[in-house]
């Protein structure tokens, strides 16, 4: 496979004159499913990609300083170095299904299998030491981890190859023909044809991560890739006018396009079709729409209502699948939290730096920050599903994630007497 420096894509990208937006671009299966790939990465690879790629300029509002505070956290603080790996260089879970991708933003090593001689104690960890008498790790062969790789003949991953796409500036992406490219001109109001035109532009590894990025932080994306230099500089500086509270309700999910086709105008003359589904693809789209964090990476201690792939029941050996029993399986973590048990306290920064605290360390952040301490007191608050959520949404657009996630909270508490 070519390396990822060296794949180029050709986009046909409309756009509407003196105005400096692009309305959709048409694209191949290829560029559709790299594109769809973004809904698979763990926030920590993204973290680690935009730092590798940018450098440790803040791109991605409190990310790079949550990733680069827990990657200079002493290890001493973790159940074991494999849980320290897991958060600074997390698998996802769709890892085999994305290996066949044309363009590989993801860098993260594949996932590999060990057990030791007796085949009595799993581990996705080299270096993770079971109980048998000999402990020696051995790699293993999976067979269901590849299932994925060989679902069709035609070489597709999440999207039919034969298939081609429009792609609009919000990242919508719709089946390319005309009732599509109408439905585009009446949402943004185009009424002459003449107002538009084509441009056909090489993208490569440089402009997705431009997407990728954009695609975090802006409602016109692929504007802010094909043309940069005006609108991402107006993009960042605005981008934490769009936290909100977390919304929970039906109404706050994309459209489907069952409502999209409700919402077109009834006296529209129909016809029937009848629509031929690739079987073997549904298992891929289901991992878009309903990821699974990879096996391991649930902690005990954990807020959001996560689930995670269940182990492969089969290795390849030499006469064939021989089972795992699902008690085989060694929590790399230790004892099911990152964190060690014991009772360590840690302090977190506004911008999501996380370290242990000291006296010192605690006086010189004040200093640093010019804030009396006068100026200053102590809240309680408990955190639960809403308040994470809110944390979660401002560390995307904030580099002031624990003001704009809890001020709403904090709003509602009274003040401690003292």
């Amino acid at each position: 496979m070519a390396a990822a420096e060296e794949v180029k894509f050709s986009l046909k990208v409309v756009m509407i004159k003196g105005r400096n937006k692009v309305l959709y671009a048409e694209i191949d299966s290829d560029f559709a499913d790299v594109i769809l790939s973004f809904l698979t990465f763990p926030l920590g690879t993204i973290a680690r990609l935009f730092i590798k790629h940018y450098g440790n300029t803040p791109i991605l509002g409190s990310l790079n300083s949550l990733y680069a505070g827990l990657f200079n956290l002493d290890g001493s603080h973790f159940g074991t170095e494999a849980g320290r790996l897991m958060l600074l260089n997390p698998r996802n879970a769709s890892q085999f299904l994305c290996s066949t991708l044309k363009l590989q933003i993801d860098d993260t090593p594949p996932i590999k299998f060990f057990a030791c001689r007796t085949h009595k104690c799993v581990s996705v960890y080299y270096k993770m030491r079971c109980l048998c008498p000999d402990s020696t790790i051995n790699e293993i062969w999976i067979d269901d981890f590849f299932q994925y790789l060989f679902r069709s003949g035609n070489g597709s991953v999440f999207t039919a190859k034969t298939t081609t796409f429009v792609l609009t500036d919000d990242l919508e992406m719709l089946i390319n023909s005309p009732a599509s490219i109408f439905q585009i001109l009446r949402r943004n109001f185009i009424e002459d044809a003449n107002t538009l035109e084509e441009k056909t532009l090489i993208v490569g590894l440089k402009e997705i991560m431009e997407l990728l990025k954009a695609s975090l932080v802006s409602k016109t994306p692929l504007t802010d890739m094909v043309l940069p230099t005006r609108t991402m500089a107006a993009t960042l500086d605005g981008r934490t006018k769009y936290i909100a509270p977390a919304k929970y309700e039906s109404d706050a999910l994309p459209r489907t396009r069952t409502q999209t086709s409700q919402n077109m105008s009834s006296n529209s003359k129909k016809i029937n079709v009848k629509a031929f589904v690739q079987k073997s693809s549904s298992r891929a789209t289901t991992r878009l729409l309903e990821p699974l964090l990879p096996q391991g990476y649930l902690s005990l201690n954990r807020i959001f209502s996560l689930k995670e792939e269940l182990p492969p029941s089969h290795y390849k050996g030499i006469l064939g699948p021989l089972p795992i029993p699902a008690k085989s399986w060694i929590d790399p973590k230790g004892k099911g939290s990152f964190v060690k048990e014991a009772r360590t306290l840690f302090v977190v920064t506004d911008d999501l730096v996380v370290s242990t605290p000291s006296s010192i360390s605690i006086i010189s952040t004040l200093n640093q920050m010019k804030i009396p301490i006068s100026d200053v007191e102590e809240r309680e608050l408990g955190i639960g599903m809403e308040e994470a959520s809110s944390i979660l949404q401002a560390s995307l657009t904030s580099t002031y994630a624990l003001t704009n996630g809890l001020k709403p909270f904090l709003k509602r508490q009274p003040k401690q007497e003292k």
